[in-house]
Formats: C-alpha cells, structure tokens, sequence
C-alpha cells in the first residue's frame, strides 16, 4: 500500500510540474534557456522535484544507493520540512500577488496545496517513526542554505532574483538577509516540530 500511494502521489505531482513547465517555459515569449533558468531557479519547482524522486526512487530503484538514501526516515523528514516551508511562504506571503486561472491555476493548486499534503500524509502513515533526533534538524538546512547562497551570488552577478522578497537591489541587503534568516528559523523550527512528533506518535510504517 505504501509503494502504491508514493507511486500515485508522485504522478500527481509530476502532472503538476508537468503544466508548471509547460505554462513557464514552452508557452512564453521568453527566451527558452532565460525560461529554464527561470522556472528551476524557484524553491517550490526544485523543492517539488526532490518529492518526486522521493516518492519513485524508493519504489521503482529501492535497491539503488538512491533509493536507499531517499528511503531514510531522516531524508524523507526533511522533505517534508521543505515542502511545509514552501506551503507556508507561498499561502502566507505570495498567494495574494496572484491570479491565475486556467493551466496555472491547477498546477499552483497542485504543487502547492496537493503536494505538502500529500507528503505530510504519508510521513504520518508510512514513514518509519522513533528513528529522528533533534541532532539531525541542523543536517537538514543545508539545502535550504545552498539555495540562499544560490540566490545571493545569481542576484548580485545579474540583479535577477527569483522572489521580489530577497531582491537586495530592491530591498536593501539588510531587508533580503533578514528574510534568509527568518527562513531559516522557520525551517528549524518545523523540523524541530516533526523531531517531536516523530517521538510521540506511533510507527506504521
């Protein structure tokens, strides 16, 4: 059941990223590599990629070093500490600056919305529990670290920011920096969160 459920949630993600792909990079007047660029250069593009390959790589190369690694209750929690992130900055803090429909509508929905739920749902049911430590939470920002600095040397090297929110030139360095730390403290305090649930709820997986 659980392979079955991480196949069919990974597709519908995929079908999400699919219309995202579509609608940012093959139906623009943009210049197909400044689309690409454009459209992976996003946190919740990149973040929703990695659940795909999370919910596949276990089941359809479980034998693989990837799939393995992918597997680990610890990797699987982090996941689902980027995607809440990624649900909480867009629904909190960008959901207002727009109004799609059609296409976009349906992809936002899904790799929004679909997607952190999906996730959330099977850590809940499926993922090993009473395997986590508080001593893993700093392991896991170091993606969410890697990307900031991504986004820092892409913005001062061409003065394109993928989020207006850490747009330094905009803002002010001060102001962007600001918002990497509050970030941060976000993703440590939901990884701290899912350490302690993890601890008290019991294993089905």
């Amino acid at each position: 059941m659980r392979d079955s459920f991480r196949l069919i949630a990974g597709g519908i993600i995929l079908f999400g990223l699919g219309l995202s792909f579509y609608s940012s990079v093959l139906d623009t007047e943009r210049e197909f590599l400044t689309a690409l660029v454009r459209h992976f250069s996003f946190l919740t593009i990149l973040t929703n990629w990695l659940i795909v390959f999370a919910m596949f790589f276990p089941v359809l190369a479980k034998d693989t070093k990837i799939g393995m690694f992918l597997d680990r209750p610890g990797v699987r929690t982090a996941v689902l500490v980027y995607i809440i992130i990624v649900a909480l900055g867009y629904h909190l803090l960008l959901a207002h600056l727009f109004n799609h429909g059609g296409l976009d509508r349906v992809s936002d929905f899904v790799i929004h919305t679909v997607a952190p739920l999906l996730v959330l749902f099977e850590w809940l049911v499926f993922s090993r529990k009473k395997s986590l430590s508080f001593k893993q939470v700093p392991f896991w920002l170091l993606a969410p670290l890697v990307y900031m600095a991504y986004c820092v040397l892409r913005g001062e090297m061409t003065g394109n920011y993928p989020y207006d929110l850490i747009n330094a030139d905009k803002r002010g360095h001060a102001a962007a920096f600001a918002i990497y730390g509050q970030f941060l403290v976000g993703y440590t305090l939901v990884g701290c969160l899912l350490v302690a649930i993890d601890k008290v709820i019991p294993s089905r997986g």
